[in-house]
């Protein structure tokens, strides 16, 4: 624990059952101690809610416990201070963290005011299932002859799960059907290539106006707070917002971020700061701080 060096970026190895909570508990104490932050300036991912108030749990005995056994008064004093505002800290999900972030500054990350979340797949189900009573979108599929020979290779229920996760899928701008091309595939002679190619067009076709809907109903998912604070870490002023916040990072479970989870963390604490934004509004020295991984 002592060998951790609190002012570089650093990778945590640790598998399960090798006191992989403790290190993580020992480093906050360490930062609160030794760099004299405050929790408020420490923000904690994990993979559940659950698995964060567990580790909440366990920070407030580790703060408690430190807060009575350190041999410096001003750093118990601290501590103690610290206990008292732990319900600052920035422990959670991603998606948690970036909602409360978002919202906290919604000037400079350009969030809506009045947002309703919703989830992605409910959303694009139900769309899925409005969209099989209009013909506009299935082509030669309109046709009932070549719809029951879909359905004779995959059962509707099937079709409907495939299709429901490639909708979701394709939310993201960048993604794209796969293998290319696979909603033109329609060939007659194979009702497998039939069916992937149903499932294609109805997935676009979902994915399309369950999009619409979001947009016009002021709705928004998880994975769309994802993609805002991406994008809002493009803005100087929230990311000069962002790091004042959080000086320090600490990610469990890090082989399960995603890439664009990912990239949120490396705007936010590897990019290097803009000259023209060295300097926060008080007129302190601001660049990126530390990034742990586990």
């Amino acid at each position: 624990m002592s060998e951790i060096d609190l002012h570089n970026h650093g990778v945590l190895e640790a598998h399960a059952g090798t006191g992989k909570t403790y290190t993580i508990v020992g480093l906050v104490v360490r930062l609160l101690a030794e760099r004299r932050l405050a929790v408020r300036d420490i923000l904690l991912v994990t993979y559940t809610q659950k698995a964060a108030g567990e580790l909440l749990g366990r920070i407030r005995d580790g703060i408690e416990k430190a807060s009575r056994t350190h041999p410096d008064e001003a750093v118990r004093e601290h501590l103690r201070a610290n206990l008292a505002n732990l319900h600052e800290a920035l422990v959670g999900t991603i998606h948690a963290v970036c909602l409360r972030l978002l919202r906290n500054f919604p000037f400079e990350s350009g969030i809506p005011f009045v947002t309703e979340l919703v989830d992605d797949v409910d959303g694009v189900e139900i769309c899925l299932r409005e969209a099989l009573r209009a013909d506009g979108w299935k082509g030669r599929f309109a046709d009932p002859s070549i719809l029951r020979r879909v359905l004779a290779a995959k059962p509707m229920d099937d079709l409907l799960e495939v299709s429901t996760s490639m909708a979701v899928s394709l939310l993201d701008g960048s993604a794209r059907v796969h293998p290319p091309g696979l909603e033109t595939m329609d060939d007659a002679g194979d009702g497998n290539r039939l069916a992937g190619c149903f499932a294609a067009r109805w997935a676009l076709e979902g994915a399309r106006l369950w999009s619409a809907k979001k947009i016009e109903g002021g709705l928004l998912s998880y994975q769309d707070m994802l993609g805002m604070m991406e994008s809002a870490l493009e803005r100087p002023g929230f990311l000069a917002a962002m790091r004042s916040q959080a000086k320090v990072g600490i990610v469990d479970e890090f082989q399960d971020a995603s890439a664009r989870q990912w990239n949120i963390f490396r705007k936010w604490f590897l990019a290097p700061t803009p000259k023209r934004d060295r300097l926060d509004e008080a007129g302190n020295h601001l660049e990126a701080g530390n990034l742990y991984v586990v």
